[in-house]
């Protein structure tokens, strides 16, 4: 029964059209149709893949491939490595390392050359990112704390937040549950103050995560119920399908343990 309900509230969630996402994806769309530079356009194709993040890897990299392209044709260098970026995106989505780690690298040696601090903030995340999908946790860190750095002298509250997010994260595949619990509340802390969804989700999922090798069961659901509406509203189907999986796993243990009480409970 617990499975039948947890597949129609997965089902539930991904087909759910979420109001605020589509309404920011719709006023990016008239802004691309509005705008009469093509330096414009650059930077709106790009961030209209990001709000694809986490849900639509093609499209974002349509979008990024459209972008560098008119980029290339109009000499726009920061352009060319925003577009990069997003690319890198969108191979690290797909599970293509080697070429999202060439993409950010790229985009990094020409954000270092026109010092763009914003750029090489961002790439040093992604790049972080990267090693973390690839399990090299230390490697990671390293460059998620230099992106964290620039992030706070920039004064970026939405790139200290996702990098604090990550961190956390790092933590948590280390098994250093401290660690990995006061990064994640800092990240979810400062997503909150901005209003910032899908790192809010993300946070809270891997909260639960934490919670889960604690094994705080109860918190551990419910920081993974609270999780969902959030990344829902971001459409980030990624941490939500990690939302849901460690939902299940924490029902199938659950249950284990309670046939184990009821068991004792027979037997003596």
């Amino acid at each position: 029964m617990k499975k039948i309900i947890l597949l129609f509230l997965i089902n539930f969630f991904f087909l759910t059209t979420v109001d605020a996402q589509t309404q920011v994806k719709d006023s990016l769309k008239l802004l691309l149709q509005k705008e009469k530079t093509d330096t414009g356009r650059v930077l709106l194709l790009a961030d209209l893949g990001f709000e694809y993040m986490g849900s639509k890897q093609d499209t974002i990299m349509v979008l990024a491939l459209e972008g560098l392209s008119l980029s290339r044709r109009i000499g726009f260098i920061k352009g060319e490595a925003v577009s990069l970026n997003r690319i890198g995106n969108a191979f690290n989505g797909f599970g293509n390392y080697p070429k999202a780690m060439e993409s950010f690298l790229k985009a990094l040696k020409i954000n270092e050359k026109i010092k763009n601090t914003d750029g090489i903030q961002r790439n040093l995340n992604n790049i972080g990112v990267v090693h973390l999908s690839q399990e090299d946790y230390q490697r990671a860190l390293a460059y998620l704390f230099k992106s964290k750095e620039l992030a706070e002298k920039n004064n970026n509250k939405r790139s200290i937040s996702i990098s604090l997010g990550y961190i956390g994260l790092a933590y948590l595949n280390l098994k250093k549950i401290d660690s990995a619990r006061l990064y994640t509340q800092q990240a979810h802390d400062v997503a909150y103050e901005i209003h910032f969804p899908r790192i809010i989700g993300s946070s809270l999922t891997t909260l639960g995560g934490i919670h889960s090798q604690t094994g705080q069961n109860k918190l551990a659901l419910e920081y993974y119920r609270l999780s969902a509406p959030y990344s829902e509203r971001a459409e980030n189907f990624a941490d939500l399908s990690n939302t849901y999986l460690g939902m299940a796993k924490l029902f199938k243990k659950i249950d284990r343990m309670i046939l184990v009480l009821f068991m004792q409970k027979n037997l003596f």
